[in-house]
């Protein structure tokens, strides 16, 4: 599978979503992350360590959020690294035995971090050996376990098992040996999705959505019947037929009936699903949704298939630009919509409108008499696991006195205001040490005063107090909203 990057910007996205304050905004982002791991999408080493702290973080906070806790760990078997995630993972293993779902995630995780993981597992009694040999198929670390000759009988397994055995299908990671020679593993899915168990039934077209090589034809049960099935599983089934490449007239049908699903978390998946999707017609659903749709994230959602469907329908284009206008470009809404317009016609659009919006009364001359040039950057300042961006200045501006000569009327003011906000939220850390108190008083003195020395004790003291994830989680509080704070302010710090 080709291996590509996740945009810079949607990867500031989810990783804004997974460090804050709400569960299932957090889990949505991480459910994301693992999705587009599955297509051969990864972070960034610059993003990977930060989104690693947030899992690890919102891991801690909703440690008993059965769901967010899950996804947490689904996406720390794919980041994962052992100074940052197994003392957590180790901890989810030890307190959660009983929880068959949470160990599978915790367990493939563990592999993740711990290359003695089989070894170690194999000693616990309370660990079976077709959870550990199922974890490692999951995580692709079945070298680990060669000479493991553990199956999996649909007939005799309980649930779990049978769930597990449908996650390493959906990944194309099941080695054709490891089920019963009944079934192919497409059958399998078929069968399964069938289950009287409905978490079976929903890992199964969960599988369906995630297998490239499966889609509609392996339901086991006809999509007229869907209302009877439970929100998960609509919402997937949704998911799968707003995905799928087919036009036959039921899709459309779909379509509608999942709008108009009264669980939020169904109608969710339908819009995730239609990202990718344009057809005739389909704008006579997409366009009233969003108007009369009553969830915020859901109307983002639907605002991002709008955003990448531009092209194909011009109400779409009209709205989101409307959108785009009225946002500011420090909206993370603004920057969702930017990196689903990358490569598209409108993303120009889109940054016209930032230019055409970013007149400040402060804006000094760009070029001619006067003013400063255009700069240019070429330096990276990095804040732990956060890179900061890129922040010199250079052409033909040249500083003299006070850093205020070298910014912008406008960077001048969004420079103040930036530390003046971590100002704030440095103060209100719940474990203030004097330095901390210290560093504080630092950012505060800047943003009355933008003094070059000033600003360069500032950039030292944030560098040197945070200069670690660790360091900077042992003040407690939301560690990734203060370090993307503190990057957001050195990336606009002049050169000293």
């Amino acid at each position: 599978m080709k291996h590509r990057f996740i945009d810079d910007l949607y990867a500031e996205y989810l990783l804004g979503q997974i460090g804050g304050a709400s569960p299932e905004r957090a889990k949505r982002a991480l459910q994301e992350v693992c999705h587009l791991y599955a297509r051969g999408l990864y972070f960034k080493p610059l993003h990977s360590g930060s989104v690693e702290v947030a899992a690890v973080g919102q891991l801690e906070a909703n440690r008993f959020n059965t769901k967010v806790r899950r996804w947490c760990l689904n996406v720390l078997a794919l980041i994962g690294t052992p100074d940052r995630s197994r003392d957590a993972i180790q901890r989810v293993i030890e307190l959660h035995p009983n929880d068959p779902d949470t160990m599978a995630s915790a367990l493939t995780a563990y592999f993740k971090v711990c290359p003695g993981a089989y070894q170690d597992l194999s000693k616990r009694t309370y660990v079976s050996p077709q959870q550990i040999a199922l974890s490692a198929y999951i995580g692709n670390f079945s070298t680990r376990i060669r000479a493991d000759q553990t199956t999996i009988n649909i007939d005799r397994e309980a649930a779990p098992v049978l769930r597990s055995a449908l996650v390493a299908v959906g990944l194309r990671r099941a080695p054709a040996h490891l089920f019963d020679p009944r079934f192919e593993n497409a059958e399998l899915v078929r069968q399964l999705s069938k289950h009287d168990d409905i978490e079976v039934t929903q890992y199964a077209v969960w599988a369906i959505n995630e297998h490239p090589d499966l889609g509609v034809d392996h339901l086991g049960f006809d999509v007229a019947n869907v209302a009877e099935y439970s929100a998960n599983i609509r919402g997937w089934m949704y998911r799968l037929y707003g995905e799928a490449d087919i036009d036959d007239g039921v899709k459309h049908e779909v379509v509608v009936e999942g709008s108009q699903d009264f669980d939020a978390d169904a109608r969710m998946n339908l819009a995730r699903g239609l990202q990718g999707t344009w057809y005739d017609g389909l704008e006579t659903v997409m366009s009233p949704w969003w108007h009369n749709e009553s969830e915020d994230e859901i109307r983002e959602e639907i605002l991002n298939h709008m955003v990448r469907q531009a092209a194909s329908c011009s109400e779409y284009r009209r709205l989101v630009m409307e959108q785009y206008e009225a946002s500011s470009p420090y909206d993370p809404l603004a920057k969702r919509m930017l990196a689903s317009a990358a490569g598209s016609a409108i993303y120009s659009d889109f940054k016209r409108l930032e230019i055409k919006g970013s007149g400040d009364l402060f804006d000094l001359p760009q070029t001619g008499i006067g003013g400063p040039k255009q700069v240019t950057n070429n330096n990276t300042y990095n804040i732990g696991s956060v890179q900061g961006g890129a922040v010199s200045v250079g052409g033909d501006a040249t500083q003299h006195g006070n850093a205020n000569n070298a910014l912008t009327g406008d960077q001048v003011v969004q420079l103040k205001a930036e530390l003046s906000n971590l100002a704030k939220e440095l103060g209100a850390l719940p474990n203030q040490t004097q330095d901390l108190k210290d560093v504080t008083e630092l950012v505060k003195d800047a943003a009355n005063d933008l003094a070059s020395t000033k600003l360069e004790n500032v950039k030292q003291a944030l560098t040197g107090l945070f200069s670690t994830a660790s360091s900077l989680a042992k003040f407690g509080g939301d560690a990734t909203k203060i370090a993307t704070l503190i990057a957001k302010v050195v990336a606009m710090l002049p050169p000293m």
